[in-house]
């Protein structure tokens, strides 16, 4: 019997059916498509990701099928190994074609992309991986990085037909997905799908942007007045493209100033990924090889207090609660956590990278990675950022609103408190009539932030680092960069 053949596209982190090459070239090829997602067991199993990474790729899957089921196309969902699955098919189809973006991904992920290599190799299938936001693949330094990029993003979007195609739908009860089905929904975590985030783009470009600069770094105001289309764009919900050339054009109407400030953190979002694209050992070592050698001995009740959000400093408490009930938290409040932690506690910058991972609905590992180690001081190249709590709490949460709301052991503490809890003596506390069961500072935080100081400045003129620092640059660094 002659099995029917068959190009598949493969959905990744490009959860979308608009400026999707992969599928507008499977839809070219004028064969019968399988639409395919795989959720592949070591994903579900990873330490860097959660339900909610999964309900959030599930809403965008629904959201595709609502949308291919106006042109009668199906799209198929399966749970377990990649390649087992294509196998799968291939014993009911023959496989001609297979289309997908290349994907940054951790190294797990490479060695999944790797063995279906082999595979496709051995059945002579072909598979076509296409470039995705920019990231350039097989990149060796930066030199004409940045103008490749602004040429990517100033091209045409891809169209697609879907009218011009034919698809089937493929069903394997050895493949069911059932981590899926039986997933629950969190109401307080972002929801996936593309025609939300074309309605969040729209809405963010036509109103909320308006106050993007003022409040990008203010943990509760920014939950409105930045973007959030991180978990969209992490996800594939939308293409870089495709927000830039939304962003860029509005522009041309008014409200310069935000939307040029959005349209650089694009290009900050694809330099990040850029930098674990071409160095992806970064997931395990250092991007400064000197750091190597500096390794700290973890403290297991600091990561814990930590990571429960009980250290006893109002405004680190607040965001951790914040970010594991919700998924989401600003830049600077993500910055200021890693910094506690591997500053203030002198942890090691991998002490605490898979669990912040997990909390984040907008896990992308190309920033994660690369952002984590910069503010952690552990690439040699950047300023050392030490960020100060109380100051920073002051400085962007002026009323005690963010901290109140998600620390509500201090909801009855006078502001001019809200900051410092532990400076206020028992006779005050009872004047005011206060009790609380929030914890004391696990730190002296004055006494280790100046130890941290000279920890790290000593470590970043050490020997090992200064000699390491040359090859960040040489890989890393866009010509004429300035330490940041």
């Amino acid at each position: 019997m002659v099995r029917q053949e068959v190009n598949i596209v493969w959905f990744k982190r490009d959860l979308r059916l608009k400026d999707h090459l992969p599928l507008s070239s499977s839809i070219d090829q004028d064969l019968p498509i399988i639409l395919l997602y795989i959720l592949d067991s070591e994903y579900v199993n990873n330490p860097h990701y959660s339900d909610r990474h999964w309900q959030f790729v599930k809403d965008s899957l629904k959201n595709m099928s609502r949308q291919l089921k106006l042109y009668d196309h199906k799209l198929s969902v399966l749970e377990g190994d990649t390649v087992e699955v294509f196998k799968n098919i291939h014993t009911k189809f023959s496989i001609k074609n297979i289309y997908s973006h290349q994907e940054t991904g951790l190294v797990f992920s490479y060695s999944i992309d790797k063995k279906l290599k082999n595979w496709v190799g051995s059945e002579k299938i072909s598979w076509s991986e296409f470039q995705q936001n920019g990231i350039i693949r097989g990149l060796k330094n930066r030199d004409d990085w940045v103008k490749k990029w602004y040429a990517y993003m100033h091209s045409s979007e891809i169209v697609v037909d879907l009218s011009l195609s034919k698809t089937i739908l493929f069903k394997s009860k050895k493949f069911e997905p059932t981590y899926f089905m039986n997933l629950g929904n969190d109401s307080h975590i972002q929801s996936g799908g593309e025609d939300l985030a074309i309605d969040i783009l729209n809405d963010f470009i036509s109103n909320r942007s308006k106050q993007y600069s003022y409040h990008i770094s203010k943990p509760n105001e920014s939950r409105t007045s930045c973007s959030r289309l991180s978990a969209h764009i992490a996800w594939g919900n939308m293409s870089i493209r495709q927000v830039y050339q939304a962003a860029y054009h509005a522009k041309k109407n008014g409200n310069k100033r935000n939307l040029s400030a959005f349209l650089s953190r694009l290009r900050w979002h694809c330099h990040f990924i850029q930098k674990f694209e071409q160095e992806v050992e970064m997931e395990f070592l250092p991007q400064n090889k000197g750091y190597i050698s500096l390794r700290r001995e973890s403290n297991p009740a600091y990561i814990k207090s930590w990571e429960d959000g009980n250290t006893g400093i109002p405004l680190v408490d607040a965001c951790m609660r914040c970010v594991k009930k919700t998924g989401y938290l600003n830049f600077r409040m993500r910055a200021m956590l890693v910094s506690f932690l591997t500053h203030a506690l002198l942890q090691n910058w991998d002490d605490g990278i898979q669990y912040l991972a997990k909390q984040f609905t907008d896990f992308e590992p190309g920033i994660h990675y690369p952002q984590f180690q910069m503010q952690a001081s552990v690439t040699g190249i950047n300023t050392i950022r030490i960020y100060n709590p109380i100051k920073q709490a002051k400085d962007h949460d002026p009323k005690g609103i963010f901290i109140k709301k998600w620390v509500p052991e201090l909801s009855d503490f006078p502001t001019e408190y809200i900051y410092e809890p532990w400076k206020m003596n028992e006779m005050e506390r009872s004047l005011f009539g206060l009790k609380t069961s929030y914890p004391q500072p696990i730190i002296d935080l004055s006494e280790a932030l100046k130890k941290a100081r000279k920890v790290l400045w000593s470590e970043k003129g050490s020997k090992d680092v200064k000699n390491g620092k040359q090859s960040v640059l040489s890989m890393h660094a866009v010509p004429g960069r300035k330490e940041q």
